[in-house]
């Protein structure tokens, strides 16, 4: 009963752990590509261009004017966007793509052979454009945090 009572408690301890650092992880990758995406493919031209976006500027302020703006667009809220936090971009993003395409896409950025278009194409064949549109929006909330 002890020998069952030990391996129960051993078990528990490793799951624990392991959701522990399954979360760790994931909050690490999220911080590593935010980082590597905003030093390597944004330029502050294309922040700003995106800030422009009357959609896009009424979701950074937070303010939500009704399900629709006064050109009759739908507004952006987190309830529309399939993800809101870059912990849950990178599981949507490890989901859809192997960590040797991910790794390939940042050396490729890194090197100067990638641009915001290329990366949005190569995001674009597995991503919807919500996705993608949700995506730019935490790098440019992170951007704005630094």
């Amino acid at each position: 009963m002890k020998k069952l009572l030990v391996i129960v408690i051993v078990l528990a301890g490793l799951g624990g752990a392991g959701y522990y650092g399954y979360n760790f992880a994931i909050g690490y990758l999220s911080d590593q590509m935010v980082d590597s995406m905003m030093e390597n493919m944004l330029d502050d031209q294309e922040i700003n261009n995106f800030l422009k976006d009357p959609k896009i500027k009424e979701f950074m302020d937070n303010t939500e004017i009704g399900t629709e703006d006064s050109l009759g667009n739908p507004s952006i809220s987190k309830e529309t966007l399939p993800f809101s936090t870059k912990e849950d971009a990178m599981k949507t993003v490890l989901r859809e793509f192997s960590l040797s395409e991910i790794n390939n896409l940042s050396e490729e950025a890194m090197a100067g052979r990638v641009t915001m278009e290329d990366a949005e194409q190569f995001l674009g064949e597995r991503l919807t454009e919500e996705e993608i549109q949700a995506l730019k929006i935490i790098l440019i909330q992170e951007y704005k945090n630094q």
